[in-house]
């Protein structure tokens, strides 16, 4: 008898716990933005996560980086790190890109955590 109740308080316990996980990442979205609204208010952005989708216009490689210039109809650029895998994109692709929304020489830019090719 308790063998069977230990079972039913492990599958309740599980389906409790998935259900939970569920709604816990659908609240940890990231927000999608538009390039418009990062240069709206770009301080305030500052240090956020974020989702974006455009087209690539320009791809520039460096020794540590890659500079992707994604335009959403405006630009704004992606750093992407070199200890990052490859990633098969090439300019006129239109992609997804997740990160974080950094400022380098007074210019804000965002870090890409995962780029999507779409």
């Amino acid at each position: 008898m308790q063998e069977k109740t230990l079972v039913s308080f492990s599958v309740i316990v599980i389906i409790f716990g998935l259900l939970l996980f569920y709604f816990l990442t659908r609240s940890l979205e990231l927000n999608k933005i538009s390039i418009y609204k990062l240069e709206e208010k770009p301080t305030k952005m500052l240090g956020k996560s974020v989702s974006i989708e455009g087209v690539i216009s320009k791809i520039e490689q460096k020794e540590r980086i890659a500079i992707i210039t994604l335009l959403e109809p405006k630009e704004t650029e992606v750093v992407v790190f070199k200890n990052k895998p490859n990633l098969d994109i090439k300019e006129g692709d239109y992609i997804s890109v997740n990160g974080k929304i950094e400022s380098f020489q007074n210019k804000t830019q965002i870090i890409a955590y995962s780029i999507i090719r779409k």
